[in-house]
């Protein structure tokens, strides 16, 4: 029962986004502002480790491929069910293009809203597919960092199903612990923050990788409607770097 449940709930979400899982705050999936990986050169090389990760095939979530074998991704995306979903890499556009792959395992940290997707069969990598390293350090404040989401370019707008990358700034830990007191959101230090005020990512582009000194340093964990003002908030990959080598060195 709770399978069907969860399948039925993923195809509605990803049809519709319609916000069955209280995750979504706005039936829009975009990033506001940034670069189309198929149009602009410094974004191409976005698309070469970004991947979807889907159930049949509707789009779910971003993920990052981190080796042959591994995804990471949010944990509240993906849960722990493997069954019909799957990932699409080495494509720019989810209308065309990629390889599609089973996913075999699915292992979620116990507190913290990141995932590991094992590919059943390994990932071949090309000029258009490539693993991206993990950072092991936490990103300075105010540092300029890269995110990069399967989304439309403008707020409005739906979503187009490509690769788009954006420049903001990482948010001062304590503002951002201010801005979210009044919602009774609780960011802690696990948590890191960046600035959206005319830029960020928008409702499901949960899973997706903030990017710094072309490492990925954040995933993203909660997403609010676009232009409200509030930071973007991703889970920090410093907290988990050493559990996503334990969990991922055997293969």
């Amino acid at each position: 029962m709770k399978l069907k449940l969860f399948i039925i709930c993923c195809v509605i979400h990803s049809i519709f986004a319609i916000d069955l899982f209280g995750l979504i705050k706005n039936p829009i999936s975009s990033i506001v502002g940034g670069e189309n990986a198929e149009e602009e050169e410094a974004a191409k090389s976005v698309a070469n480790y970004e991947c979807s990760i889907q159930f049949i095939r509707y789009h779910m979530c971003a993920g990052s491929i981190i080796s042959a074998k591994w995804i990471l991704s949010s944990a509240h995306c993906v849960m722990e069910e493997t069954f019909m979903l799957n990932v699409l890499v080495g494509t720019r556009n989810l209308r065309r293009g990629g390889k599609r792959h089973g996913i075999q395992k699915i292992i979620s940290h116990e507190n913290k809203d990141i995932a590991l997707l094992l590919v059943k069969e390994s990932i071949e990598f090309n000029e258009n597919v490539q693993a991206i390293g993990l950072r092991k350090t936490e990103v300075p404040e105010n540092a300029q960092v890269t995110l990069s989401i399967w989304g439309s370019m403008r707020y409005g707008v739906l979503f187009d199903k490509s690769v788009h990358s954006i420049t903001l700034k990482v948010e001062p830990a304590d503002k951002c612990r201010y801005m979210y007191k009044s919602k009774d959101v609780d960011i802690n230090s696990k948590y890191m923050c960046t600035s959206s005020t005319a830029q960020g990512d928008c409702n499901i582009d949960t899973g997706a990788p903030l990017m710094y000194e072309n490492k990925i340093a954040g995933v993203v964990t909660l997403t609010v409607p676009c232009y409200n003002g509030l930071p973007n908030v991703y889970t920090k990959i410093s907290c988990v770097h050493d559990w996503i080598q334990e969990q991922t060195k055997s293969t």
